[in-house]
């Protein structure tokens, strides 16, 4: 069981890298310049996050980029955290897919795009190693919910300890992400461990919301070295994330139950779930982009760096 779940999530995790890897290098110029031109305002900023991250299935990825821009000093703090906002709803498609049982499909798709990355023409070979690249994840999500088909949650000792303990749930999310460098992975485990009943739907919940936290230490690593403002933004992101989560914990019932009406299927209503709460934070916070500004410029004082 174990050599499969790991086996299943590093198939799972190579299939992440490499769908970002084939989607960078055929879209990345694109998207740099649009990251570029349409960063303008705040609005035209979260649409770029939005569709940047659908478009290359990296949240991190984005994030790295405005901090890699900010540093160049080719956009400002205010246009980067827009889009870094838009990221985090952005990210959340894969969660959709995932909960639409695509798993199933994933040897034909497999085939199919491997077949059609031996073609000569160059857009339909970048289309097939997209495709095969997505099939290789959800080839190792198809392994991990095989896993954890034996398991019951009373054999999970520290499962059934802190299952219903949010804090420590999203606690785990946060360090597991941050180890994995993925919040789409976590999302992934999440889902796979509430298809087959190993964790209650709180407890998944909490895990994702961890994970959106944890993802931003690829940035805070990134922006190590660079400019005040390019730490700025990686501050922005984390905060950005932290204040989120913090804030839904007062509604956390509510808001549970709004994710399970939802939809009749589990799995759907934890990528629901995902998808609900960053939109609900993009909601607040965009509009507080300039006081947003304001408290970043208090943390980290402006000098000449």
């Amino acid at each position: 069981m174990l050599v499969t779940a790991l086996g299943g999530l590093s198939l799972f995790l190579w299939g992440v890298q490499l769908l970002s890897r084939e989607l960078e290098n055929s879209l990345g110029p694109r998207v740099e310049n649009i990251l570029y031109f349409l960063t303008s305002t705040p609005f035209r900023g979260f649409l770029t996050g939005l569709f940047s991250t659908f478009l290359l299935q990296s949240s991190s990825l984005t994030s790295v980029t405005m901090v890699g821009m900010v540093n160049a000093r080719v956009i400002g703090l205010a246009q980067a955290i827009a889009v870094i906002i838009g990221s985090n709803v952005g990210t959340t498609v894969t969660g959709q897919l995932l909960s639409f049982d695509l798993h199933r499909f994933a040897l034909p798709l497999f085939a199919a795009g491997f077949v059609l990355s031996l073609l000569p023409v160059k857009n339909v070979k970048e289309v097939g190693k997209c495709l095969r690249s997505f099939a290789v994840l959800l080839i190792g999500f198809s392994f991990m919910v095989e896993a954890f088909e034996p398991l019951k949650v009373e054999k999970l000792e520290l499962v059934l300890k802190y299952r219903d303990n949010n804090f420590t749930m999203m606690g785990a999310g946060f360090l597991w992400a941050s180890l994995l460098q993925s919040s789409s992975a976590i999302m992934g485990i999440a889902m796979a461990m509430l298809e087959k009943n190993v964790l209650p739907f709180a407890s998944a919940v909490a895990l994702t919301v961890g994970a959106d936290v944890g993802t931003c230490i690829t940035a805070v690593i990134a922006s190590i070295k660079t400019s005040v403002t390019a730490r700025k933004t990686a501050a922005a992101h984390f905060m950005f994330n932290l204040l989120s989560a913090l804030m839904l914990l007062p509604f956390w019932n509510t808001f549970i139950y709004l994710a399970q009406i939802s939809s009749p299927e589990l799995t759907r209503q934890l990528a629901n779930s995902h998808t609900i709460y960053n939109l609900l934070g993009a909601l607040i916070f965009l509009p507080l982009i300039p006081l947003w500004v304001h408290l970043i410029d208090l943390v980290f004082p402006v000098n000449k760096n």
